[in-house]
């Protein structure tokens, strides 16, 4: 049965609700009499004889009766007793309803509430429960006292019985001393009061209603009358609703208290909806709270005093102080047992059972009877078994084997002339080549003996004694072990591996400046110093047009004055087929190339009659100064009106244009003029006619730009360094340090996340923007200077193409996972082109939609590379 903290005028209540009753059942439930100990003194003098219940066995019927009409009337209480309301003695079952109400509110705090009620369903429960608990055997010849236990009987011993699990319950009065006595003669009494046990209680709290928790209410401290419109009046620690039982009404009460002998000690648990009976350990615990006394009875209040005077002399110790080494921790014995840690850790100290410090005894003893050669290595032994046993033996240097010199019958030419003779005797014994004069005999027995071997032998033990040796390892020479390993080049597929088409651009041997594809890959355009473009199916390898670009009041290509092509840029704008080309001294040219369809040639022309228009609408000047730009109508070979088909961008001042790039919308194009100062950096807009010029100055003279491919950012190389421009802000935003004294082209990947460049001192430097504004990886493939570099847009691929005549593929892998560098792998070397005055190869293009990649060289022609397996 679980325990409740019953309040006391409740308890006096209940105490004083069973008066009529006691007589009745005097023999089952008496109560406790005064305890008298040893001595004979009434232990209970102390307290008031009046606030005790009153128990007499001789009182009438009639008190009985009395005593529960008074139980019956709800508003006859006592003054002492205002905090407790008996909401089981009115007949009315709307006055314990509002009792309950009124104790609820009250009582918010705690809703551990108990009321006293006759419950006819909880009676038969609780007679079985009684009956179940076997009573205390109790020897009435031993004198009713409570005695301490005894001092002989040692604590351990009793802590080591245990305290008795089982419930056990007696009746009041003498039955109770004396189970109290026998308690303490047995020792039970003192372990219970030394572990703070009640070994007379009900089941333990967690038990709840039943067994296990099962019916016990788990909604903890929450106020009950949040379930008065429910059916249920909480749940249990398994999540089951706790259902409410059926409230008695004051008839039932008044009959419960009739004929339930139990009424007078059963109390109402209102959270758990029961009815508890208590026994006579509640009672008497609640009769000494009543009292001021301690709620256990085990308890000694007034234990045995001990003397601590004495005739014995010396009861304090000795009167002289105590040194003070007996307080300070021994050093000696912090040295003896950090030995002792040591050894364990180091093995030769065993502690465990007897069994396995022999076996470890007998396994250092036969170690240490071990015999091995101090000066001689073991097959199988490695460095650090020789370094434990000493150091390892390292024989002297030999001396080196007897040559022709040596011999008592050298040949001719080993034997010193006389200038020979007189030349090493004037050096010194030091810087000599020999230490001795090579001489001849006849025989062997003519040799005489050798004056200087005593002191030869003597310098050479002084050598062997003074002169440290040590053992150098030799280095690593594996090259497999050196080089990284990279994944097998089939695994990287496709790349171009083969020479498939070779066009030829000039028949007399010039070289091919600049190459660039078309969008869908069908025609492929090719420039050189003799200033003409041609135009390639790139399948058939059919030439289908040809321009010869010449300057307005100079000749045409090849010469001082004539146009070079230098640059190529196919418009990326797919409706526009419009091919720029940097001219040199001759300016940007635009030209129409014809390779669409009639609606994309109407798209074309429209452009370029727009930008010719505003460019002759629109003002030449910018701030008062002139821009540098002349927009003009360019009549091409094949003749044509004027301001015909193509337009050209003519350059003042004497100013060249040697690149030019596209902006990924196709409407604005920008230019490249290193000996054009301010100007040498021009954005034009083609469908308006407009030049700007972003930059009023320049670090260094430009060598490459290019756009970004989906943001507002502008790359500009210089011979040094590289530049990162923000177009709408106006700001730079990076500078990139590429340790390379010539920058030769520039090349932005397709997400816009890494810049690669290639320089005339033959490096290839990639940059990651997001990593660092230094080199990311710097490639050292080419033996001569690199001229151009380009990235795959679809493919992972990457191509640089150097003066050595060669064409490096690699396999170039950018991962979306920024926590992961992009793997470069080379993967081949394409051969092909001519070194011709010690230039080889000046462009690269890759196919748009092919791993194929086009290269155009001095040796003037134009090879196109594709994957053949």
């Amino acid at each position: 049965m679980a325990r409740k903290s019953v309040p006391k005028a409740s308890a006096a209540a209940a105490i004083k609700g069973g008066k009529g009753k006691a007589k009745k059942k005097e023999e089952d439930h008496p109560l406790p009499t005064p305890v008298v100990d040893e001595e004979g003194t009434d232990a209970s003098d102390e307290e008031d004889e009046d606030d005790l219940p009153s128990v007499d066995g001789d009182s009438s019927s009639s008190d009985s009766d009395d005593s529960n009409d008074s139980l019956l009337d709800s508003g006859d209480q006592d003054e002492d007793e205002e905090d407790f309301e008996d909401q089981g003695s009115s007949s009315d079952e709307s006055d314990v309803l509002e009792a309950q109400q009124a104790n609820e509110e009250d009582d918010d705090e705690d809703d551990d509430g108990i009321e006293y009620l006759g419950s006819s369903d909880e009676e038969e429960d609780g007679e079985n429960d009684m009956a179940a608990q076997a009573p205390f055997k109790v020897d009435d010849s031993k004198p009713r006292a409570w005695r301490r236990p005894p001092s002989k009987t040692p604590q351990k011993e009793l802590l080591r019985k245990g305290v008795p699990t089982s419930k056990e319950e007696t009746t009041m009065g003498r039955k109770r001393d004396a189970v109290i006595e026998s308690e303490r003669a047995s020792g039970r009494l003192a372990v219970a009061a030394a572990m703070h046990a009640d070994d007379l209680s009900s089941d333990d709290e967690d038990g709840g209603g039943g067994r296990g928790g099962e019916g016990k209410n788990a909604i903890g401290r929450v106020p009950l009358h949040w379930y008065d419109d429910y059916e249920h009046l909480g749940y249990d620690v398994h999540g089951q609703k706790v259902m409410k039982s059926k409230k008695a009404d004051g008839l039932d009460a008044a009959l419960a208290s009739r004929d339930d002998p139990n009424y007078a000690r059963t109390v109402y648990d209102a959270v758990h909806d029961k009815h508890i009976i208590l026994s006579d350990r509640d009672l008497e615990i609640i009769r000494r709270l009543q009292k001021g006394a301690f709620a256990h009875p085990e308890h000694e209040a007034y234990p045995p005093q001990v003397d601590v005077y004495c005739d014995e002399l010396n009861i304090f110790g000795p009167s002289i102080a105590e040194p003070k080494r007996r307080f300070v921790p021994s050093k000696w014995e912090l040295m003896k047992v950090t030995r002792m840690v040591k050894a364990i850790k180091e093995g030769r100290m065993v502690v465990g059972k007897g069994g396995e410090a022999a076996a470890a005894r007998e396994k250092r003893e036969e170690k240490q009877r071990q015999v091995y050669l101090l000066w001689k290595e073991e097959e199988g032994e490695d460095e650090e078994e020789r370094r434990r046993k000493g150091p390892r033996h390292i024989p002297a240097p030999k001396l080196p084997l007897p040559g022709h010199a040596e011999s008592y019958n050298p040949p001719e030419e080993y034997l010193f002339s006389k200038e020979e003779e007189e030349e090493w005797r004037a050096m010194d014994p030091e810087d000599r080549p020999l230490p001795f004069l090579p001489k001849k005999f006849s025989s062997l027995r003519a040799v005489g003996a050798y004056s200087g071997f005593i002191k030869e032998r003597f310098e050479r033990c002084l050598d062997l004694y003074l002169c440290p040796r040590s053992l150098k390892k030799q280095g690593v020479t594996d090259a497999s072990v050196l080089l990284p390993s990279l994944p097998n080049p089939r695994d990287l597929r496709p790349f171009p591996t083969s020479k498939a088409i070779e066009y030829v651009h000039a028949l007399d041997g010039g070289r091919v400046r600049a190459v660039a594809l078309s969008l869908d890959g069908q025609y492929l355009a090719s420039g050189g110093e003799d200033g003409r473009v041609c135009l390639w199916e790139v399948e058939s390898g059919y030439c289908l047009k040809t321009w010869r670009l010449k300057r307005e009041g100079g000749g045409e290509g090849g010469g001082e004055d004539g146009v070079k092509v230098l640059a190529l840029a196919w418009n990326p704008n797919p409706a526009h087929h419009v091919l720029a080309v940097a001219g040199g001294r001759g300016g940007a040219f635009l030209l129409r190339t014809r390779t669409g369809g009639k609606e994309d040639e109407e798209v074309t022309e429209a452009l370029l009659t727009s930008g010719l228009e505003g460019s002759r609408s629109s003002s030449t000047t910018s701030a008062g100064k002139s821009i540098g730009v002349k927009w003009q109508a360019y009549k091409s070979a094949e003749g044509g009106e004027e301001g015909g088909d193509d337009l050209v961008l003519r350059m003042e001042g004497g100013g060249e244009c040697t690149s030019v790039r596209w902006h990924s919308k196709g409407d604005y194009l920008a230019s490249v003029s290193p000996t054009g100062g301010s100007q040498s950096v021009m954005i034009h807009q083609v469908s308006k006619g407009k030049t700007q010029c972003p930059f009023r100055k320049t670090h260094g003279a430009v060598q490459a730009l290019a756009f970004h491919p989906n943001k507002p950012f502008f790359f500009v190389a210089t011979q040094t360094h590289i530049r990162v421009y923000h177009l709408l802000k106006q700001v730079l935003v990076k500078k990139l340090l590429t340790g390379c004294k010539w920058i030769s082209s520039l090349d932005v990947h397709p997400s816009g996340d890494h810049v690669i460049i290639s320089s005339y001192d033959r490096r290839v430097v990639w940059f990651d923007l997001d990593l660092s504004s230094l080199p990311f990886k710097t490639l050292k493939y080419h033996t001569k200077a690199v001229r151009a570099v380009a990235f795959h847009r679809t493919y992972p691929l990457m191509a640089s193409a150097a003066d050595d005549g060669t064409v490096h593929v690699f396999h170039a892998t950018v991962y979306d996972d920024l926590m992961q560098n992009p793997l470069i792998v080379p993967v081949k070397i394409l051969r092909g082109h001519e070194v011709v005055k010690e230039v080889g190869v000046m462009a690269i293009a890759f196919h748009p939609s092919q791993p194929w990649v086009v290269s155009g060289g001095a040796d003037g022609k134009v090879i196109l590379y594709q994957d053949a397996y």
